[in-house]
């Protein structure tokens, strides 16, 4: 028995010579060097903000299984060997996803949750909103500038005419704590501009 195989330049002929075994063995190497070769993580990688979720947590996330790709509704998305990367448009945030559970690259670094939970700085979080505001706290003051917290809740702030003040129990104290001399030096930062 003989068997001709030809592939682009490389022909192999295996005869009988010594049995079955031997041929089925040269067959499987044959196959073995026709097959097409299996896709691999070689072939797909992790860019931006995968690629840092990745990074950040490689046993979590696995391996790629495809380059990313885009949803009809903008966000990008890339299958691994343990679930998929999701960066959304809607907030700008990167996940990854098991299918129980969520791990998203938000505000305070990597985060995991359920996936039936939100944080809630996420869109659709559970969370109200904080009440931010503008509140005045004192007048009269010339250029307030600088500031810093003792550690026994007075806060000191400087005016940039050179004066350090202090705040106490919510109102300013009438006398400068310190008062240093400066020079006005129109067009450029002039004055006591930090603490």
């Amino acid at each position: 028995m003989k068997v001709v195989a030809a592939l682009g330049s490389l022909t192999l002929t295996l005869s009988r010579c010594g049995g079955r075994g031997k041929i089925r063995i040269l067959l499987l190497l044959l196959l073995a060097i026709i097959a097409p070769p299996a896709a691999s993580a070689a072939d797909c990688q992790f860019m931006l903000g995968f690629k840092t979720q990745r990074d950040a947590i490689p046993n979590v996330v696995g391996d790629c299984l495809e380059n990313q790709a885009f949803a009809a509704n903008g966000d990008a998305l890339q299958h691994t060997t343990h679930g998929l990367l999701v960066w959304r448009k809607a907030d700008n945030f990167t996940a990854f996803t098991d299918g129980f559970r969520t791990w998203v690259n938000g505000p305070f670094g990597i985060q995991e949750r359920l996936n039936s939970d939100r944080f809630p700085w996420e869109a659709g979080g559970n969370a109200r909103p904080a009440n931010i505001g503008v509140e005045t706290l004192a007048t009269g003051l010339r250029a307030p500038w600088a500031l810093d917290f003792a550690p026994d809740g007075r806060i000191f702030f400087t005016e940039r005419v050179g004066r350090i003040r202090i705040m106490q129990n919510g109102a300013v104290v009438p006398q400068p704590w310190a008062t240093l001399e400066v020079t006005e030096q129109a067009g450029s930062e002039w004055g006591l501009l930090g603490l």
